[in-house]
This record gives C-alpha cells, sequence and structure tokens, in this order.
C-alpha cells in the first residue's frame, strides 16, 4: 500500500514525527552549547539581541513581497481568463488557437 494510504495513527507515521522533533530538540541542545566556544559565543550572543530586529524586518520584508504579488496578479488576471476562454472554445484547430492568441499580443514581450 502507498504511504499516503495509510491511516493517520500509523505506528510508523508517529514515530517518525517524534523522531523529527527529537532531532530538532537535539540540535537545540548543540545551539546551547555553542555559547561556551569563544568564537561562536559572542555571535550567538549578538544574535539572540537582534532577534526582534530581525523579526520586525521580515515582517516588512513579507508584507511588501505579498503587496506587490497582490499588485501584478491584480494586472494580469485578465491575460489567465482570455487565455482559459480560449482554450473552452475547443477544436484544436490551428485557427481557432491563432485566433485566441492574436487579443493577448499586446502583453507579449
Amino acid at each position: 500500500m502507498e504511504r499516503h494510504h495509510w491511516p493517520d495513527n500509523d505506528p510508523t507515521l508517529i514515530a517518525e514525527g517524534v523522531f523529527a522533533v527529537a532531532n530538532v530538540f537535539s540540535f537545540a541542545r548543540i545551539i546551547y552549547l555553542f555559547q561556551t566556544n569563544p568564537h561562536l559565543g559572542p555571535l550567538q550572543i549578538s544574535l539572540g539581541c537582534m532577534i526582534i530586529d530581525i523579526a520586525k524586518f521580515l515582517f516588512i520584508f513579507f508584507l511588501i513581497l505579498t503587496s506587490f504579488a497582490c499588485g501584478l496578479n491584480q494586472l494580469y488576471w485578465y491575460a489567465d481568463y482570455m487565455e482559459e476562454g480560449c482554450q473552452m472554445k475547443g477544436d484544436n484547430t490551428t485557427s481557432s488557437s491563432t485566433s485566441c492568441y492574436q487579443n493577448s499580443e499586446p502583453f507579449m514581450t
């Protein structure tokens, strides 16, 4: 049976999930031990102090990224709609497909 058909409470799936969580905790323990290293310790402490500033920057970055994605989606929705309409028209002859793509010619670069 394929893996995506397994039941949710299969012991193998649960064991793999617990193993993944244990891996995360083990790496967190290693990071805690880096504070004693004379080279990595100060870097880790300074990153810990900057975490709020990094979170603010990432929030603003993803806000701007989302706004540009919404703007581009608003600009190009009509071209996608026209292409779907051409595909729905039907017979796979070259004349119908050519007439469909003649309307979207100004959008091609």
